[in-house]
């Protein structure tokens, strides 16, 4: 489902997901303080589902979402009410969300 993605997961997830599937890059990882402030600044936007989640996704080139149930409830729910976008897995602790299309980026 993920290969190739480049994805949005809670940065303590994404060194397990890369083992599982090499091909996909996550925008943080655990060694937070290497990434650039903004990268960092829109991770936490995406987290907590605020209003500019949607600019967050599309300005880092998003096509995937791996989201913890019960931490990303926000992001869920706007996750939920986006065209083009639809949940393809989920069990009790995550959901899976993929875009039709991965995301042009605005100029």
């Amino acid at each position: 489902i993920l290969r190739d993605h480049k994805i949005f997961t809670p940065a303590e997830w994404s060194g397990y997901l890369m083992r599982q599937a090499p091909n996909i890059q996550p925008l943080a990882h655990l060694h937070v303080h290497l990434l650039p402030e903004q990268v960092w600044l829109d991770h936490l936007t995406l987290h907590y589902g605020r209003d500019r989640w949607q600019a967050a996704a599309r300005q880092n080139d998003l096509s995937a979402f791996v989201v913890d149930r019960r931490r990303n409830r926000r992001l869920i729910q706007a996750l939920r009410k986006t065209a083009g976008v639809k949940n393809v897995w989920q069990d009790g602790q995550a959901a899976i969300y993929v875009r039709d299309n991965k995301p042009q980026k605005t100029p």
